[in-house]
């Protein structure tokens, strides 16, 4: 299994990073063929896991419409058409209840496949957001879309590490957080991560985003640290709520010893709309 795991997390590691590293139009395709198949996918893995709970979705219809929406971000599309995409959807919604012949189960899909659409497109459309900023200059939406996806996996990694070797100093004793939901979250794990997520965000903000970072500017990347660890957490828990509900282990079985999309994007659902709109306030206020 770590052999398989391992595999699956270095041909995604290179895909991305030549995706983020070639600062040209190549670059920019890559990316928007990784992000359209993403999306494709986790949209189709949270309809097919909805299912077991009864519930059904319009899985194909709405993972096409995802994954347009997300391909128009990524060739540049401005908020304006990006609020009309998103009013087209609704409307195409209303549309198929209208000529649903009074069917229930016409009434469930509907309102399933809008909520689980928005509920996962709009992180990953800002994913796209990120990365497009100054795609006609100097590129540096690549380095903070970097900067998020390393401090995001570092802040999990380092929860993961601090935990189990502290319940392994505890001898299995260490403190749960939410053992009905993630079994293997622990107080000391949350903590340790955070510190070290805290601590090497103001390192990566200084090797790609900022070359120095002064006394008064350094609660930047410090506030970047805390607000991106909270938000993988919250992220990973939902995910596990919802396999839980689904009575489902993973999301699928794409990567192997990993798991679906939806198990590799699932630290963003918080974290892409949060970095986005953090970049927008305090550091990219005049665009």
């Amino acid at each position: 299994m770590f052999f398989l795991r391992s595999i699956s997390f270095v041909i995604l590691v290179t895909l991305f990073l030549f995706a983020v590293l070639m600062k040209n139009n190549n670059g920019l395709v890559l990316f928007t063929v990784l992000a359209a198949l993403g999306v494709f996918g986790v949209i189709c893995e949270a309809c097919t896991m909805l299912q077991n709970t009864g519930r059904h979705a319009y899985k194909v219809s709405s993972a096409i419409i995802a994954t347009i929406m997300v391909v128009f971000v990524m060739r540049g599309a401005d908020i304006t058409t990006i609020f009309l995409m998103i009013t087209l959807f609704i409307m195409f919604n209303w549309i198929i209840l209208l000529f649903s012949g009074l069917d229930e189960l016409v009434l469930d899909k509907v309102i399933n496949s809008a909520a689980i659409t928005f509920m996962l497109t709009v992180p990953m459309m800002c994913l796209g957001l990120i990365y497009t900023i100054g795609e006609s200059g100097d590129y540096m939406g690549r380095n903070y879309l970097l900067y998020l996806i390393i401090v995001t996996k570092i802040g999990d990694t380092a929860a993961y590490i601090v935990g189990t070797l502290s319940n392994k100093i505890l001898k299995g004793k260490n403190h749960k957080i939410v053992p009905n939901i993630s079994p293997k979250k622990s107080w000391e794990g949350t903590i340790g991560g955070l510190v070290l997520s805290t601590l090497l965000s103001v390192i990566f903000w200084l090797i790609l985003i900022e070359n120095e970072v002064s006394a008064t500017n350094i609660t930047i990347p410090i506030v970047a640290g805390v607000l991106l660890f909270i938000g993988g957490f919250c992220g990973d828990l939902v995910e596990s709520v919802f396999k839980r509900i689904c009575k489902v282990k993973d999301s699928a079985k794409i990567f192997p010893g990993m798991g679906g999309v939806f198990d590799v994007v699932d630290s963003l659902i918080f974290n892409a709309p949060i970095f986005y709109f953090f970049l927008k306030v305090f550091i990219i206020k005049e665009t």
